[in-house]
């Protein structure tokens, strides 16, 4: 079994300065011994020194090691115990003490060893390891007062031991005071931490101190590399907070994460600030080269929770001028007539370039037949690929097909679109229920019969 490394290597170090180590030649006997396992020899050796009379307590944490070596911890725990009773100011007895403790697995006797090494020579090493066993045994009160004291002494507190004490803190209602732990904390973390920082992000938010939270959640922002994050510290913004802060804020986390834009600006809409929303929209519009319709459907849905009905009138021509986004920007413009009403942009029709049109057939179909034009109307239907269509799309398509032209007309497009097998098998029941409307049973017989064998 190992020595107790902290106390050998302490002891080693104050032995020839104190005077009190073992005779010459023992000592290079009982070191030999321990070097070869023969444990028991070398205590045997200390106890009879002990025997004669010898009062050195360092004999007693000599035998103490090698009682530990040995294999006989309850022996050892009783030497160091008559060790530290003889020097009580001792700090390395009860160090060793607090580590054979811990062997024996006696954590409430580890404990108050630890506790009296700490009130006798504090460091953060060992105030760490006894809020640790406190934290582990749910002493929390007893954590709390050990860092709350040994920190008011002047004793620096690792980062974990920091964190903890501004938790405490602020949990007890105390958030000033744990503004200072924490900015400690904030200077000796890791980069890429998050515990500690949020809750500093937060008491100094609560002090007022705007400026300094944000610009500290701009730096963790890059350093963290994590969206969520980054939206987590700006719906945590108050509402008393300057306008320039959160758009300091919204900037950096769309800036390092344009993926959050979106639920970035209903947010910051939600908390009132729809002047802020519409630049975030805004910039997004103008950023992105490509937007897909799902993004599209984004922009306009969180348009609406702003309550700036010009908005999307505003990003209508920078929507229009992205070459790479014809479906989108059909998209976008039939959005509008859902909107404000297929009127609104009626008279936008003879600026639309062409390809936009064809990219969603539907679209341009019925708006040409807003504007009476039916023969416009189909000319866009007939070249549309229904295969391409969602059904209800396609249901759509057939109305539209019905508005476009006369019924016999469009019965004879359908059954065309059939014998060239391009009708999908959904508008089937549809085209035999137009065929018995109009007087064609020999066709809506083959239809049915068709329908039956799907």
């Amino acid at each position: 079994m190992k020595l107790h490394k902290s106390f050998v290597i302490a002891l080693l170090a104050l032995a020839p300065a104190a005077g009190y180590f073992l005779l010459p030649g023992e000592d290079e006997r009982i070191a030999m011994l321990l070097r070869e396992g023969r444990h028991r020899e070398a205590a045997t050796v200390l106890e009879q020194r002990i025997a004669t009379g010898d009062k050195n307590p360092q004999l007693l944490a000599s035998l103490a090691h090698a009682t530990e070596a040995a294999g006989d911890i309850a022996g050892a725990i009783t030497l160091m115990k008559k060790f530290v009773g003889l020097r009580p100011r001792d700090p390395t007895g009860y160090d060793y003490l607090a580590g054979l403790y811990s062997l024996a697995g006696s954590p409430a006797e580890m404990i108050a060893s630890l506790t009296t090494l700490v009130s006798i020579e504090p460091n953060p090493e060992r105030v760490g390891r006894l809020a640790g066993l406190y934290r582990l045994y749910g002493r929390f009160d007893d954590e709390f007062d050990l860092l709350k004291r040994t920190r008011n002494l002047g004793v620096a507190l690792n980062s974990t031991d920091l964190v903890r004490l501004g938790e405490y803190l602020a949990a007890k209602g105390d958030r000033l005071a744990a503004i200072s732990p924490l900015l400690e904390a904030d200077a000796l973390l890791p980069p890429e931490v998050d515990r500690g920082r949020v809750l500093l992000f937060d008491v100094l938010l609560a002090a007022e101190r705007y400026d300094e939270a944000v610009s500290r959640a701009v730096k963790w922002i890059e350093q963290w590399k994590e969206p969520w994050i980054a939206t987590r510290l700006v719906r945590r913004l108050p509402a008393r907070t300057p306008e320039k802060d959160v758009a300091r804020l919204t900037a950096a986390a769309i800036g390092h994460f344009p993926e959050t834009s979106f639920y970035i600006a209903k947010t910051v809409a939600a908390q009132g600030r729809s002047s802020i929303a519409a630049a975030i929209l805004s910039r997004w519009a103008s950023d992105e080269p490509a937007p897909t319709l799902a993004q599209i459907g984004g922009l306009i849905q969180v348009s609406g929770s702003i309550g700036d009905a010009t908005l999307l009138w505003r990003l209508l021509p920078v929507i229009m001028a992205k070459p790479k986004a014809l479906e989108a920007q059909s998209y976008f413009l039939d959005a509008l007539g859902d909107k404000f009403g297929d009127g609104a942009i009626v008279s936008l029709m003879a600026s639309i370039p062409e390809p936009i049109l064809l990219a969603r057939p539907l679209f341009a179909a019925r708006f040409a037949l807003r504007t009476g034009d039916q023969r416009l109307a189909l000319h866009y239907l007939t070249g549309a690929r229904l295969a391409d269509m969602p059904v209800a799309d396609q249901r759509i398509w057939v109305d539209l097909l019905a508005e476009a032209t006369s019924p016999q007309a469009a019965l004879a497009l359908l059954l065309d679109r059939r014998r060239r097998g391009e009708l999908p098998a959904e508008l089937l029941p549809k085209l035999a229920e137009f065929a018995g409307q109009l007087g064609h049973p020999g066709e809506q017989m083959l239809i049915m019969k068709e329908i039956s064998s799907l």
